[in-house]
């Protein structure tokens, strides 16, 4: 695993993010997490992902949650969508081929957190992180189905196609 030297940069710029949906209970939790991961979409982009999930309820006063190899630990002040997404994304990309090589939130981790919060916290969550990204000089990988135009950009991405990285935007 690389150095995960963009990891502060995401956290800030998560706090853009205003819309979030509490959760008051555990229950509803898992039932947000089976709408997500048993959606078409999901299954499709992440058919290796986990579907099942050990649950830990982290202690009140603990201020991280966490999502890793099938294992969700939230503290109850941690039960939103955002922060639920922002996990399930870290499980997606530790089966996803992408995520292998790649920090934990490296460009890879980012542009998938972008796409899973759009499509389930919804356009103005997705619009905030966005926003976040660009104030804290976050960077993530843009996917194009067209291979860029710039013959700099082909030389370090030698096996560009379709559904592949094309563009890297840093602002």
């Amino acid at each position: 695993m690389k150095r995960d030297s963009q990891r502060q940069k995401v956290y800030d710029a998560e706090r853009f993010v205003t819309t979030r949906r509490q959760f008051g209970s555990l229950d509803e939790v898992k039932q947000f997490i089976s709408t997500v991961v048993g959606s078409r979409w999901w299954k499709t982009k992440y058919p290796f992902a986990r579907r099942e999930f050990k649950f830990i309820v982290g202690p009140d006063w603990w201020r991280a949650s966490m999502g890793w190899m099938g294992t969700l630990v939230l503290p109850k002040s941690k039960w939103n969508d955002f922060v639920v997404l922002h996990e399930l994304t870290h499980v997606a990309m530790y089966k996803h081929r992408l995520g292998r090589n790649s920090p934990a939130h490296g460009r890879v981790f980012c542009n998938h957190l972008l796409q899973i919060i759009r499509r389930f916290a919804g356009d103005q969550s997705w619009e905030e992180l966005k926003e976040g990204f660009k104030a804290k000089r976050v960077k993530w990988v843009v996917f194009s189905h067209k291979p860029p135009g710039n013959p700099h950009i082909r030389d370090y991405l030698p096996e560009v196609g379709v559904g592949q990285p094309t563009e890297v935007c840093v602002k």
